[in-house]
């Protein structure tokens, strides 16, 4: 069955001009497929897009563009195959473009890309170096047959509000950037400020995203300025609004989060990478078909606990904080006491029957051994005596020795075996 998750919708409008509004609407359909209609008002231009597990087919009706995508693993890298078909001319086809994405070459947190496509007769390669925890540097090579060559380094600094990061790029058409990273609220309010070199202009991008409790839209403001430096030209402005509400049943995050953590149990805490891991294997099918990605909203979900207290963190890694530490115990103790209560009177009491019928048993197997030595005379107790003196065993077996020596003094044949080899000499 399909069913609607998310609705949202988009107004913008760039200087004195008409404003433009969109709308974004997505599908969740049986066996894991998603689609999305996208529309803008003024053109008249609708997006369709189907998404599988591992394709994705795109189909502009305005500019009649179709794009197919295909991903897969070779090995440990990942292949991504995309076709283009501008303006329906599906004649142009087969001319694909390869991808190939492989980590860990240079280093563990390495990534190499490469690619070609057969339609624009154009290839590139770009190769990206991360340091730090959690990424926190990063440095990347990139080169285009058309564009040419370009590298650039990025930095989260984190030193207040104002520098959160700071990023330099050089490409060979474009010249020297330098962009600027802002947030504020905790999020709530980014700004990102870039200054180009070559022409000389400042372009300032600020999104605002208020924070709203309950399943109501959320609304996001945007506002997107180009300021020329030198020349005396009035600076374009292009502000923007944007809503979106999910009709699918909110999802704690911070649950989830909570519940990744302790089950992984490690010793100097989990990374994010494994939360989310743990997450999308147990609850990936779930959480696939919201308006922002899942993986965004667990990140954000681990900064606000972090914040709370109910994390530590512990270099690039996070463990369960005292304010969550001090709820589970006390859920836990009266489902581990009730049990032992009720079962240790049992057990008392069985050990109390078993000790009692010990003496019992003991006292069974008494028998009045004594008794009967006394009916034999001195002379057989004397015959006795040196017959079980060579065997010494238990005072128990000494009645039976007597019984074997009184039949033999009966009869008295020792005497006789004494005479007969006289007589033969």
């Amino acid at each position: 069955m399909s069913r609607l998750t998310s609705v949202g919708g988009e107004a913008t409008r760039v200087g004195t001009g008409a404003t433009q509004f969109s709308t974004k609407a997505t599908l969740k359909l049986a066996d894991g497929l998603k689609a999305t209609v996208a529309h803008k008002v003024g053109s008249q231009a609708a997006v369709l897009t189907l998404t599988g597990k591992s394709w994705e087919v795109a189909h502009d009706s305005a500019k009649k563009d179709t794009r197919l995508k295909y991903k897969t693993k070779v090995g440990k890298s990942t292949l991504v195959v995309k076709q283009h078909v501008p303006g329906g001319k599906w004649a142009l086809v087969p001319n694909p473009a390869f991808e190939l994405t492989r980590g860990g070459l240079l280093s563990k947190d390495s990534k190499l890309v490469c690619s070609y496509d057969f339609l624009d007769r154009a290839s590139h390669a770009e190769q990206t170096l991360y340091g730090g925890d959690d990424k926190q540097h990063k440095a990347w090579t990139k080169w285009h047959s058309k564009a040419g060559a370009s590298a650039g380094i990025r930095s989260k600094l984190e030193r207040g509000p104002l520098l959160h990061s700071a990023a330099a790029a050089y490409r060979a058409k474009a010249g020297w950037h330098l962009t600027l990273k802002s947030k504020f609220e905790d999020g709530a309010t980014k700004v990102k400020t870039t200054y180009a070199v070559k022409t000389d202009t400042l372009t300032i991008a600020a999104k605002h995203k208020p924070k709203i409790e309950g399943d109501g839209a959320q609304p996001t403001l945007t506002l997107a300025m180009v300021v020329p430096v030198t020349e005396r030209t009035d600076p374009r402005v292009t502000l923007g609004l944007k809503w979106d509400f999910c009709v699918m049943a909110p999802v704690h995050y911070a649950d989830l989060v909570a519940e990744a953590v302790a089950a992984l149990k490690e010793r100097s805490g989990s990374s994010l990478k494994a939360i989310q891991k743990y997450i999308g294997d147990k609850h990936g099918k779930e959480l696939k078909s919201g308006v922002i990605s899942w993986e965004q909203q667990v990140k954000a979900a681990v900064k606000r606990m972090e914040a709370k207290g109910e994390l530590v963190r512990v270099k690039a890694s996070f463990r369960l904080g005292e304010a969550l530490k001090k709820k589970k115990p006390a859920a836990k103790k009266p489902k581990v006491v009730k049990p032992k209560a009720e079962k240790k009177p049992k057990a008392d009491g069985e050990k109390k029957v078993k000790k009692a019928a010990a003496p019992k048993k003991a006292a069974a197997p008494k028998k009045k051994t004594p008794a009967k030595p006394k009916k034999a005379t001195a002379a057989k107790k004397t015959t006795a005596t040196k017959k079980a003196a060579p065997k010494p065993e238990s005072a128990t077996k000494k009645p039976a020795a007597t019984k074997k020596a009184a039949k033999p003094a009966a009869k008295k044949p020792a005497a006789k075996k004494a005479a007969k080899p006289a007589a033969k000499k």
